[in-house]
């Protein structure tokens, strides 16, 4: 599968790679500018540089080409370089859009993986509403699934990074 990730947590990033990468074609974004360059091209534009292994290689977009078969994205990210969207807090809920763009471009699997709890973030305790704490829970677009959820790997003592993995098993079951 060709599965986009959105995080700006350098673990995160590699935790991503180390958990999918082997298995599947994946391209990491680091912030709100590389994900809006992959969400906002065009015929023509490259699509995603995948690797494989230990090589990249870059895929041209073509009208009626597959795109992302799955986006897995962040919720809160730093405010972008142009400096639009910053907040008092200093991150912006950018997973939401970010969504909702690879949906509209026809992704057939999206979800937010969030590595907050509703018990600390107003945004996450609303999410419920959407089933981010109920992991049975989906939302069909069209033909497309949409999930919210936390999935983290727990050390024994702390949770220390994103359940890639899990999270994508979940959105595909």
């Amino acid at each position: 599968m060709k599965i986009l990730v959105i995080d700006d947590n350098p673990q995160n990033i590699q935790a991503a790679e180390e958990q999918l990468g082997a298995d599947h074609e994946l391209t990491l974004c680091s912030s709100y500018d590389e994900a809006q360059e992959y969400l906002t091209q065009v015929e023509g534009d490259v699509q995603y540089h995948a690797k494989r292994g230990d090589s990249y290689f870059a895929h041209f977009w073509e009208k009626g080409d597959p795109w992302f078969d799955v986006v897995l994205t962040d919720l809160f990210m730093p405010p972008s370089s142009s400096g639009q969207g910053s907040t008092e807090a200093g991150q912006v809920p950018y997973g939401f859009v970010f969504a909702l763009a690879a949906l509209r471009r026809g992704t057939k699997n999206v979800a937010i993986v969030t590595d907050g709890n509703h018990h600390d973030s107003p945004l996450l305790w609303a999410m419920d509403l959407i089933g981010f704490s109920d992991s049975e829970s989906s939302i069909a677009f069209n033909s497309s699934t949409f999930i919210t959820c936390s999935s983290m790997i727990w050390d024994g003592n702390q949770y220390t990074v994103k359940d890639w993995k899990k999270a994508l098993e979940r959105l595909l079951k």
